[in-house]
């Protein structure tokens, strides 16, 4: 047997009866990588976890990408584009896509008996995908599930606003909307791809733009209309930014109380397969748009102030990851020295002996791997099932208005995981080799008398 490897052992074994000081000080070592790497592992978990839950909240309401008219970013509301675009088309064939929908949103306000309460309607087509909010239908079911009989129009509305309303599955709405005597917005360079439909009221309208410049809007009256709806279910998302707003019915509903032919919509939304390929695809796609009508906005740009709460998760991640390996550095160190110190006078004995300072170091450092690896084995164990047990049955709760959720959630990042162990090992490891320096410069004689 290697005589390090040997030596190593007996100071770390049972053997070592008569040790009042080096169990203990390897004992609160091991200890202190236990807890390091446990908090690491449940920090990043953690944190990967907040990002995710929270990027698809957003996402279920703002797609990764939507395609609007241009004169959306400054109303806030649908303004009619084509529902068929050559882009569109184009963008089917893009492997980066897992879908494209189109909706329309529209402002309005729902009046029941005793309250009134301003929203946002988002019309949508038959075959949505429903996605995260569909997972989270707290009571009734979507309207593309449940067929009405009645000939009002279905809608789905949030738990926040439910509770505000004092209504239930099944109850009626009415929801006023500002609209106007014709399709809002509706400029002189759209008209001749608009005339190509054949719509009655564009053939009608076109002589007003005769006289008109490019860049002049028609201008119309607005007027309030109303609309009955039908809860078909409630939903309960958690991100209270969205949940206190939006409800959700058919496009048809909006064309039909708007006045907009068949062949326009709102926007398109656009769900690629990868999100970190989100803010590329919008710079290739706005550089790829054709119509002038047209912009592209991310939901990063439609969420700004989520996301950087969640960039601020990113730099609160590492701030614990270098705490807690300093920690885990400072404590071997000091753990390390002391064993040194404690066993000073078998240095000099080994020494005198013939063995040099390599091999004396090499008994502390092995020593030191032991500790390491050790408390790297358990920390895992315990962090580990720990993320597990909370990733099942949501042990720790949290303030669903202040955190956007009701637990703490946990995301198991398999390839972060294994470069935390990677760094956390090197790391100590290599500041172990300080501690050893005290070896080289210790004097056979003078070590053995300090004893």
């Amino acid at each position: 047997m290697n005589i390090s490897w040997f030596i190593a052992n007996r100071i770390s074994g049972g053997e070592q009866k008569n040790s009042n000081l080096s169990r203990p000080v390897i004992r609160i070592a091991t200890g202190g990588i236990i807890l390091g790497v446990m908090v690491m592992i449940l920090t990043v978990f953690i944190v990967k976890g907040f990002q995710k839950e929270v990027k698809e909240r957003a996402i279920a309401f703002s797609a990764h990408v939507q395609i609007i008219n241009k004169n959306e970013e400054n109303s806030g509301e649908s303004l009619p584009i084509l529902l068929h675009q050559k882009i569109t088309d184009e963008l089917l064939k893009n492997n980066e896509i897992r879908t494209i929908q189109h909706f329309i949103l529209k402002n309005g306000i729902i009046k029941t008996k005793t309250e009134n309460e301003g929203v946002v309607v988002k019309g949508i087509g038959e075959n949505y995908s429903w996605g995260y909010i569909g997972e989270n239908i707290i009571s009734g079911s979507t309207f593309q599930e449940k067929k009405h009989e009645t000939n009002e129009h279905p809608v789905l509305i949030s738990s926040i606003i439910a509770n505000r309303l004092q209504v239930k599955v099944d109850d009626k709405l009415i929801i006023y909307f500002i609209v106007p005597d014709t399709m809002l917005h509706i400029k002189y360079s759209a008209i001749d791809t608009l005339i190509q439909q054949k719509d009655p009221f564009i053939l009608r309208l076109k002589n007003s733009f005769d006289n008109e410049t490019p860049e002049t809007e028609l201008k119309v009256m607005h007027h309030p209309r109303s609309s009955v709806f039908r809860i078909s279910g409630i939903y309960e998302t958690g991100l209270e930014e969205y949940d206190k707003k939006m409800v959700f019915t058919t496009s048809e509903a909006l064309k039909k109380i708007y006045r907009w032919p068949e062949y326009v919509t709102g926007g398109f939304e656009i769900y690629l397969n990868d999100f970190n390929n989100v803010e590329q695809f919008t710079n290739d796609l706005y550089f790829n748009l054709t119509k002038e009508e047209l912009t592209v906005v991310n939901v990063e740009e439609k969420n700004q102030g989520i996301f950087e709460w969640l960039k601020m998760h990113d730099t609160t991640g590492i701030i614990v990851l270098v705490l807690m390996t300093s920690v885990a550095i400072i404590n071997m160190t000091s753990a390390l020295i002391i064993l040194i110190i404690e066993k000073v006078n078998m240095i000099g004995i080994l020494k005198s002996l013939g063995m040099n300072n390599r091999n004396v170091s090499r008994v502390f450092l092995i020593q030191a791997v032991k500790i390491i690896s050790t408390g790297m084995f358990w920390g895992n164990i315990f962090g580990l099932s720990l993320a597990f047990i909370q990733y099942k049955f949501h042990v720790f709760k949290l303030d669903q208005v202040v955190y956007y959720m009701s637990y703490v959630p946990i995301r198991f990042e398999w390839d972060l995981w294994v470069l935390l162990n990677i760094f956390t090992f090197i790391a100590c490891f290599l500041f172990m080799l300080l501690p050893t320096i005290i070896v080289t410069k210790t004097s056979p004689l003078k070590s053995i008398k300090f004893s």
